[in-house]
């Protein structure tokens, strides 16, 4: 008799937790994505920038703009990472 309340109990568990966890999969999912296609136009506009560019002045320039850039976006992924862990 024990047994099987234990083993209700654990499968009542298990499947709320797969629930839970199909929730923060989907939302997980949708902050990698915007991630991606953040880090995909910063690139795009990057080439871009290079091939549009005359001088190695340009291309400094283009270099500078997009490690600014980047730097922006890992600061603010490192700071959702940090609220998400603080959930």
């Amino acid at each position: 008799m024990k047994y099987i309340k234990l083993t209700t109990v654990t499968l009542l568990l298990a499947t709320s937790l797969l629930s839970a966890n199909a929730d923060k999969f989907a939302e997980r999912q949708e902050i990698a994505l915007n991630h991606l296609t953040k880090k995909i136009d910063l690139l795009t506009t990057y080439k871009s920038c290079l091939s549009s560019s005359k001088t190695g002045k340009d291309m400094k320039a283009c270099r500078v703009t997009f490690k600014a850039s980047r730097d922006i976006l890992r600061a603010e992924t490192k700071a959702k990472r940090k609220a998400l862990k603080g959930k």
